[in-house]
Parts: structure tokens; sequence; C-alpha cells
């Protein structure tokens, strides 16, 4: 079964003044040293989550775009996704479940794809590596072969290349002693995204 994770659609909409800075660091912050694999199990362990902040995506194709959103995910397979841009334009909801995905703008007929990519691809004229981003978003490499990984003192991945995309992670949020991602940034070919979480709630 293929798996499903948040969808990015930005072209829908025009980007009005989102902040994309990163959230105050904390000065009494103090991540705790881990090794690698008993870092990835407690993020691997993370199956259901509410998330939100902003996000940016450029291209060769337009100038960037820069929205506002809340993520809902459950399990591999189920989200929800809103998208707001300044200027009370209309909001964009993206639903993910099994094998159908579908986008709603406004009041306009819901636009329905088998996968997140080819609703992009069909809405955007390109696409995002939505299956990875499940397991980019919680700090972790997706499974298979990748080209090369760093990562800092502490145990947090901080460098990923895998599938053709650079991925790079600043700055990491300790919530129920599990350390997740504040920011991240994608680039391949002529696209770069940059993912604001400014908040994680963990479901259980």
């Amino acid at each position: 079964m293929k798996r499903f994770s948040v969808i990015l659609v930005l072209g829908a909409l025009i980007g009005g003044c989102v902040n994309m800075s990163a959230p105050p660091q904390q000065p009494a912050i103090s991540y705790q040293k881990q090794p690698v694999a008993q870092r990835q199990s407690q993020q691997s362990a993370i199956h259901s989550w509410n998330a939100s902040g902003a996000i940016s995506v450029q291209s060769a194709r337009q100038s960037p775009t820069i929205m506002r959103y809340q993520w809902r995910q459950q399990g591999p397979n189920i989200f929800d996704i809103n998208l707001a841009a300044s200027l009370n334009l209309a909001e964009v909801t993206i639903t993910g479940r099994p094998h159908r995905v579908s986008l709603q703008k406004g009041n306009e007929k819901a636009i329905t794809a088998t996968t997140p990519e080819q609703l992009m691809q069909k809405s955007l004229g390109w696409s995002l590596p939505v299956q990875t981003l499940w397991f980019w978003a919680r700090g972790l490499p997706a499974p298979g072969p990748n080209q090369g990984t760093q990562y800092d003192r502490y145990g947090h991945l901080i460098s990923l290349k895998q599938n053709g995309w650079l991925v790079r992670y600043s700055n990491y949020h300790t919530l129920q002693n599990v350390d997740l991602p504040e920011v991240i940034e994608l680039r391949h070919a002529d696209i770069s995204a940059k993912i604001v979480i400014k908040q994680w709630i963990i479901n259980h």
C-alpha cells in the first residue's frame, strides 16, 4: 500500500504576507544527546499529529507562494490540510484517504486523483515528494537508499539527500520527550520549498 502524507498544493492561491520565520528559540532549551537509532525509533512511533505554520514554494515557472497551513495526520494514509493566504482569498482544503486524494478550493468543484503527486501534477504542472514527506516531516529518512545523511551531536537529522532531493533541517522542538523538526527546506532541480512548523500536537 502506498503511503500518502501531506500534499502541499500552493499554486492554487496567491501568496500573501505570511510570516515564514522560525519559531523563536527558547533560551533555556537543552537537547538530550541520543544515539541516532534511538531518536529515530521515537520519531517513527509518531503516526498521528496536528501541525500548523507557514510554507513557501518557488519554481522556475512561478514566483514564491507563501501560505499558512493547518495539517492533521492520522496514520500514513489519512490527512486533512487547510491552506490559507491573506487578503481573505479562498481557502484550499486537501483531503487524503487510502487510494484517493481531493482538493477543494472555496465553493469550486473538488479535484480528485489517486495519489497526491498526481493531484499536484494535474493542478499545478509540478509536484513535491508527498509520500516521502510522511517520513521527512518527522525528521526521518524515507525507506530505501539515500545519497547521504548528516546528524548533529544530539542525533538530529540535519541534512539528507534522497530521491534527487536535498533536505535540510534547522531547529527542533521537544514535545513529549521527542524532538521534531521546526524548519524543513527542500530543493530539487528548479523547485524549492520551506516548511515552518510553528506548532506540533502529537495525537495518541
